[in-house]
């Protein structure tokens, strides 16, 4: 099996007005738009947890009623957390990250961060989850600067730096 980066460019503003909104005409329309994700997520929720398996509709509208537990179903929560990125935003090439390794993740340091900006009990498992704050893209260009332009990755994580940039929006990304 292999494990890769999975990156996501995100309006999180857009994001974090829906969670805790209470909009769950919202929630709805989202799980009847993307019907397929959503039994999927249910499938890998019961592969996981088996009896005591939440349904993904339920975790979306944890948040946006902003009911979130503080723990408890990170796994649940994370991968549902990605299909709210998938929804808001947009995936972003990953053709460097994709088969990667754990060690490769090192290019991240200084520039992603585990302090999400949307609150969720944390996954025990994958998916490891980062969060690339927009608006410091210039100080994250700036560091990538001070790498090696032949480091693996080092060419897509600038592309999707400059993105970030241009577009103000922020990078989410989730290991697994």
């Amino acid at each position: 099996m292999s494990y890769g980066i999975m990156p996501y460019l995100v309006p999180t503003d857009q994001l974090t007005q829906w969670i805790g909104s209470g909009d769950s005409a919202l929630v709805a329309r989202i799980v009847s738009a993307n019907k397929s994700e959503v039994d999927s997520l249910d499938g890998l929720f019961y592969d996981i947890y088996d009896d005591e398996a939440p349904y993904a509709k339920d975790i979306l509208e944890h948040f946006v009623k902003g009911t979130v537990p503080s723990d408890g179903l990170g796994v649940a929560y994370g991968y549902t957390f990605k299909f709210l990125c998938e929804h808001f935003g947009r995936f972003l090439s990953n053709g460097d990250w994709y088969p990667c390794s754990w060690d490769q993740m090192e290019l991240f340091s200084g520039i992603a961060t585990y302090s999400l900006p949307v609150k969720f009990p944390s996954p025990d498992d994958f998916p490891e989850i980062r969060w690339i704050d927009g608006s410091k893209a210039d100080t994250h260009l700036a560091t990538l600067a001070g790498k090696s332009a032949s480091e693996y990755g080092y060419q897509e994580l600038k592309g999707w730096l400059e993105r970030s940039k241009a577009t103000g929006q922020d990078i989410f990304l989730f290991y697994h």
